[in-house]
């Protein structure tokens, strides 16, 4: 999974099914170890995304064991691609 192409395509599915499960709310959570299963990501692949997700300030750890929430910039690039 090192291809850089294939990191920003599930990079956007990883932050459009957390856009998802939260119905775009800031508020809402979701644990980031579900989605990347969903997905089919291994935890540490699932763990390099949220990274770059986090240090993009499109997603949020909210609290501990993997809670997660989309931020404002998260729900404004999903619906930007879209």
């Amino acid at each position: 999974m090192g291809d850089l192409k294939q990191k920003k395509i599930d990079r956007f599915r990883f932050l459009k099914d957390v856009y998802d499960k939260t119905d775009g709310h800031t508020l809402a959570t979701v644990s980031m170890w579900d989605v990347g299963e969903k997905l089919g990501f291994t935890p540490d692949y699932t763990a390099q995304l949220i990274d770059y997700l986090d240090g993009e300030n499109l997603t949020q750890h909210v609290a501990l064991g993997g809670e997660i929430g989309i931020t404002h910039w998260g729900v404004k690039e999903v619906e930007r691609i879209l």
